[in-house]
């Protein structure tokens, strides 16, 4: 900061100078004592200056009389991808629920497309009226077991960290990796602690003795706690937990009795995943701290983590505060416990009031086109199988990513699986979209499906293709209509499209206006339940999960299906 903005601030502060916003008589949080008190608070230019007696000082002056103003919100991890929106119009539909400041993992757009990836990412980002930090991709490709859009590797990450726009290194899945001490794994992480960076984890399920190891490598924080104890113990070995509530993983109420006076500034709130929907009715830090409150923590307490925790943890200066110093990053609520936001500011400027956003004019937007390189048949959906022959299937845990192998006698027709609705025994298909012609199929029980197809390309990590079906001739037009749109979700019936999102930015994310996502969200919703039973659980997003081979029992991957108890391939043929 040069020598006259701070001599201007100063004397802001002793209103030596005019300032240029007072909000008088209100309710301040003060996020270091988890108290309240009334004041004036006092805003020049971008930065707080002061709080105490600033009546009728400012060019602006706001009466917050019966008013509570507390510092805005802070993601701390989140997957930007999973909203189906790049970062400008995400910002647009979090920025309404009090949030100024993400940092965002661009894991998914880099796997599919690499540096291009991270590059779009952080050029579209720019226009957004949030400050939103990257941490790279730490694991792409997530595993070794498919194949993917991108290699990463320590060097190709190491021009990124002289950007001010990333904070660190992404969440490290590749715990084995960690503990064996493999190269380019130790290798990244010693980039980014060289370059004074954030190392984020991920871990679920490690003993505590690898714990220590993996902490001790210097990864600082991890989101994937869903007990008292994972967190308990953690916390006592100087790591930072994020607890998080997203669409599929809600972790708030598991974890916030695990949070007291003593160790609170050892937490903080993300989001990881969230849909687009849900942001806009409930919001992302926003609900997790409304929920937090409502289990019974203290207001006081839910803000600091949601706030000032959040910026110590990752080492952003300024920001988490009503304090002098401070950027008027801010909220003006009506009501504390219910988070009811009546105006948002970023750097002293007014963006949301009343629940309005307003909206600047913005030039017009880059796009990432990622084209799907595949050709398939009819006849490439088709399962083969003997009569007499029994099969591993990949059975749904309804609401969850895990699943469960089951082996079972299936139906048989001319040498081919024949689909049952009244067992619930579908087609599976994973297409790699990369150019490998790879094709992998499976049988999937639990999905009631009653004709047509449905396909997508949001299938984590590596997002190819992946169709469940009925028939094999629907489900071909089902990947062709993807690869057409250059991705998206479908829904296909009698060899033809009911219900489509185009996802043109690398299959995951699109420039539509909001408006529209939303409208052609529901019909492919409409379209579904033409198609299918009665499911109590997202059928999008469990198709998601089920080509990923490192989530419990067994998945799909496009080379085939893949034992995660073994951490082998397996033929659908069962012993």
């Amino acid at each position: 900061m040069d020598r006259g903005t701070i001599i201007n601030e100063i004397d802001a502060a002793q209103q030596r100078i005019e300032l240029d916003l007072v909000i008088e008589n209100i309710t301040v949080l003060d996020v270091f004592q988890e108290e309240l008190y009334i004041s004036d608070v006092a805003i020049y230019k971008d930065k707080i200056v002061g709080v105490g007696n600033y009546k009728a000082c400012g060019k602006k002056v706001i009466d917050g009389t019966g008013k509570y103003i507390t510092p805005s919100f802070i993601d701390t991890h989140v997957h930007i991808e999973s909203s189906l929106v790049p970062p400008h119009n995400y910002a647009k539909t979090v920025v309404k629920h009090g949030v100024t400041t993400i940092i965002a993992d661009p894991h998914e757009i880099a796997n599919v497309a690499g540096k291009a990836g991270i590059d779009f990412m952080l050029s579209d980002a720019k226009e957004s009226d949030v400050d939103i930090y990257f941490s790279l991709p730490s694991c792409v490709p997530a595993t070794p077991f498919e194949q993917g859009g991108a290699k990463l590797f320590s060097q190709d990450l190491e021009e990124y960290y002289s950007n001010k726009w990333i904070i660190g290194l992404g969440e490290m899945m590749n715990y084995p990796g960690v503990l064996a001490g493999d190269s380019d794994v130790v290798s990244k992480i010693s980039s980014a602690r060289n370059y004074g960076k954030i190392c984020d984890g991920h871990i679920a399920g490690i003993s505590d003795d690898r714990l220590n190891a993996y902490i001790g490598a210097g990864i600082t924080t991890d989101h994937e706690c869903v007990t008292i104890h994972d967190a308990k113990e953690r916390v006592k070995r100087g790591m930072h937990v994020l607890i998080r509530e997203g669409t599929s993983t809600k972790d708030v109420e598991a974890l916030i009795p695990a949070v007291n006076d003593k160790n609170c500034s050892m937490f903080a709130f993300c989001t990881d995943d969230r849909h687009l929907d849900e942001i806009m009715e409930e919001g992302t830090i926003r609900n997790n701290v409304r929920k937090a409150i409502k289990l019974g923590m203290k207001a006081e307490k839910a803000y600091k983590i949601a706030t000032i925790n959040a910026a110590k943890i990752y080492k952003i200066e300024y920001v988490g505060a009503i304090a002098p110093g401070y950027f008027a990053d801010f909220l003006i609520l009506d009501n504390l416990e219910e988070v009811a936001i009546s105006s948002v500011y970023r750097k002293g400027e007014s963006i949301v009031e009343n629940g309005v956003y307003r909206e600047k004019i913005r030039p017009s937007y880059s796009t990432l086109t990622v084209p799907l390189r595949f050709h398939v048949e009819e006849k490439d959906f088709d399962i083969h199988l003997e009569k007499g022959k029994k099969v591993n299937i990949i059975e749904i845990i309804p609401n969850t990513v895990v699943t469960k192998k089951i082996v079972e006698e299936v139906d048989i027709e001319k040498g081919q699986f024949v689909v049952s609705h009244s067992r619930k025994l579908s087609k599976l298909a994973v297409i790699n979209r990369y150019g490998s012609k790879n094709i992998g199929l499976g049988i999937i029980k639990g999905i009631d499906i009653k004709s047509g197809a449905i396909a997508t390309t949001i299938s984590h990590d590596s997002h190819n293709v992946i169709v469940l079906g009925t028939n094999s001739y629907d489900m071909k037009i089902a990947a062709e209509s993807l690869k057409e749109s250059h991705g998206g979700l479908v829904v296909v019936s009698e060899g033809k499209v009911i219900g489509k999102l185009e996802l043109e930015i690398g299959g995951l994310m699109t420039n539509q206006p909001i408006d529209i996502i939303l409208n052609k969200m529901e019909k492919l919703h409409e379209s579904m339940h033409t198609i299918c039973g009665e499911n109590d659980f997202h059928i999008f997003l469990t198709l998601a999960f089920m080509s990923l081979p490192v989530i419990p029992e067994i998945k799909l991957t496009e080379k085939g299906l893949f034992d995660v108890t073994k951490f082998q391939f397996m033929d659908l043929i069962a012993e």
